[in-house]
């Protein structure tokens, strides 16, 4: 917005600022100079009356002041081309004061505008401060990744960096990523340094499918032969993960091949015609052949990880209200460094429907690290991703040194931590011994210096443990979503407090309903999670191959992963009113806490099945626990099938035996406090 400078006068009056132009709305594409002087004019004349014509006022104009026209000149490009224009100057002015913020126009994207042109109207939105930016109504719109585009230098479509109380409403459109190899893949959306941000009404999606569906025909010393089903034509010239589905309940069996730790020169892919292809396998990837059916169903996924459907760095307060995603290379939506996210309106990832389409996503739904503030799912639904529905955690690393009590170096570079910070110190044993607060940090390039406001915990040496309680949500929440035909878990956290409530988790074969967890020997994600409930639940078919412990697992282990951490780790667990179906190994397992309450759970078909295993010397129980310190087992209740007759057996309040192992615990009853 271009100003016209008043300069004060001899009396000292108040300096005045007045607008030339105002706000421009978008589809004005042409403005005259004439229009421009007019209202320049009536400006001026409003100053001088102001004024009341006084002699020194009179004097100060008379002598003249700086007077800048500016006449922004559209180009005839149409709706398809960003703002362009000329400034010609008709007299030299003072500088030009920003204007203070207020919100306006909303700017529209097209769908024959190129992938350049959205981002130039966005970055226009946003430098203009408009309110948003809108799509047409339930169009598709193409986009191409922008190699290079974010921070980090990964390729990207669109683009919305340092925008502030921002919304972009597809208004039930389709975003659509034109890529037919991961040298092509890239992020469709890209978010950076924002504040405030709803994505409403959008929905994201591949013109082709990172992965494909196809039928095993042959098997060889060296290779495999697949006919890929026409509706998911693939160019790809490598395979990164082979997977075997049940294409009558569309659903996730098993991983022949797995994504990492490939031989070098293996996996690659040659068209044999007709839809035929040869997956070519060297050295230890040679081993999946044994497990190949011929006859079967297998996925075929070009890429794991990277290249995301949705993706932020440093928001702020961010919102995706009805939006989905229905296929992505990597994740559906990621994040870093964020604070205040929440899902809302059935927002999720979804296979998409009026498809034959077995998966949505090739690694997780939500997988979201150093999130602050709140995390909230409401009403979503989450379906298909070949990894952990939702993620979100906060970052462990191990010290290195100690100079004193109050002066530490770690491994690696946690960026997102910050001066103010809480640091939780956790042993070898995997026991908490105490926290510090963050002084003051410098990052060198494998290593991080930190100076304590407070001194590290009595004992503290050299690999031990430390995560940021303070850089992990405040609040983990999800309440009234469904979590469907997964790979991997429904819900994983670490938080300072967790709310389950009110889900339904059905098919999830490989691992359990939800984790919530301390293994630096696994993945280093943290802190210790603490105040959990987990209340009016559905599992359904939950770990019916027993990835984990059980459908619902928490624990906190050793450094090494060896033993479970003594008990009181994780504090305040409330597991009640849940229904269980069909699961492998324990119902619920909780290790290393204490004030925990296993009350009014029902688990239904579980003791019949054959492959129930035991785990950490606990048998096969429903309820499992494992130094824990205190709290209520019971009553709860399992029901059994036995010649069409429903047998309810279960724990009283006194009596923990059958639906109750303890292992490492007190002896205790289930009234113990």
């Amino acid at each position: 917005m271009q100003r016209l400078d008043i300069a004060s006068d001899s009396r000292n009056l108040e300096e005045s600022r007045v607008s030339l132009f105002g706000p421009r709305r978008p589809d004005h594409r042409y403005r005259t100079c004439d229009r421009y002087t007019r209202r320049a004019g009536r400006h001026l004349m409003s100053i001088i009356e102001l004024k009341r014509r006084t002699k020194s006022a009179r004097g100060a104009i008379k002598r003249g002041f700086g007077l800048r026209i500016a006449c922004l000149c559209l180009s005839a490009g149409g709706a398809n081309a960003a703002e362009t224009g000329r400034l010609r100057t008709v007299e030299a002015a003072a500088p030009a004061v920003p204007a203070p913020e207020e919100k306006h126009s909303v700017y529209t994207l097209t769908p024959d505008m190129t992938t350049e042109q959205m981002n130039a109207v966005i970055a226009t939105a946003i430098r203009k401060n408009a309110a948003g930016v809108n799509l047409e109504p339930n169009a598709v719109y193409d986009l191409k990744a922008v190699p290079g585009a974010s921070i980090g230098g990964a390729a990207a479509a669109l683009l919305i960096r340092k925008a502030r109380n921002f919304v972009l409403d597809c208004q039930g459109s389709t975003l659509v990523l034109n890529g037919s190899d991961k040298e092509s893949y890239g992020d469709i959306l890209r978010m950076e340094y924002d504040e405030g941000i709803t994505l409403r009404n959008c929905d994201f999606d591949y013109a082709q499918l990172p992965f494909t569906q196809a039928v095993l025909t042959s098997v060889g010393s060296d290779g495999a032969v697949f006919r890929v089903d026409p509706a998911f034509p693939i160019e790809w010239s490598s395979v990164q993960r082979i997977s075997q589905f049940d294409p009558a309940g569309k659903a996730w069996l098993t991983t022949n091949l797995e994504w990492s730790n490939s031989e070098a020169g293996s996996r690659a892919l040659t068209s044999l015609g007709e839809d035929s292809y040869r997956v070519s396998l060297r050295g230890k990837d040679k081993a999946a052949l044994d497990s190949l059916i011929v006859g079967g169903s297998y996925l075929l996924e070009n890429q794991v990880y990277g290249a995301n459907a949705v993706s932020w760095y440093s928001v702020k307060g961010l919102t995706f209200d009805h939006t989905r995603v229905f296929a992505a290379a990597g994740q559906g939506f990621k994040g870093q460094v964020s604070s205040d996210v929440r899902f809302t309106g059935g927002s999720g990832v979804r296979i998409r429907p009026d498809t034959t389409r077995v998966q949505s996503t090739n690694a997780d739904g939500v997988n979201i690290a150093n999130q602050r503030g709140v995390f909230t799912v409401n009403d979503g639904v989450f379906e298909g991703s070949q990894d952990d529905a939702i993620n979100v955690y906060g970052t462990q690393t191990t010290i290195k040194a100690l100079a004193d009590s109050t002066h530490i170096t770690l491994a690696g570079k946690p960026t997102a931590w910050s001066a103010g910070d809480m640091l939780e110190f956790i042993d070898a044993a995997g026991a908490v011994r105490g926290t510090a607060v963050v002084g003051a940090l410098a990052f060198d390039s494998k290593t991080t210096n930190v100076t304590l406001a407070s001194p590290a915990p009595s004992g503290a040496e050299s690999a031990w443990i430390v995560a940021d309680q303070t850089d992990s949500p405040t609040l983990f929440s999800v309440n009234g979503t469904t979590f469907q035909k997964l790979r991997g878990r429904g819900v994983v956290a670490n938080a300072q407090k967790i709310d389950v409530t009110a889900n339904r988790f059905s098919d999830l074969p490989s691992n359990g309903a939800m984790t919530f967890y301390s293994d630096y020997s696994y993945f280093a994600q943290g802190p210790m999670p603490k105040h959990i409930s987990i209340v009016g639940n559905s599992l359904e078919r939950v770990n019916t191959r027993g990835g984990d412990p059980g459908a619902i697992s928490i624990y906190a282990f050793s450094k090494d992963g060896k033993t479970t951490a003594p008990a009181g780790q994780i504090a305040d667990v409330s597991i009640k009113d849940n229904h269980f179906r069909e699961t492998r190994n324990m119902c619920v397992y909780v290790a290393a806490a204490d004030n925990v309450h296993i009350v009014g759970n029902t688990a239904a078909e579980w003791a019949t099945s054959s492959n129930r295993a035991s785990f950490r010397g606990l048998g096969s129980f429903c309820y499992g626990i494992d130094n824990v310190s205190s709290g209520e087992i019971g009553p709860n209740t399992y029901l059994t099938t036995n010649g069409g007759r429903a047998a309810a057996v279960g724990a009283s309040s006194v009596d923990l035996a059958p639906d109750l192992q303890r292992k490492g615990s007190p002896a205790k009853n289930s009234s113990a406090r």
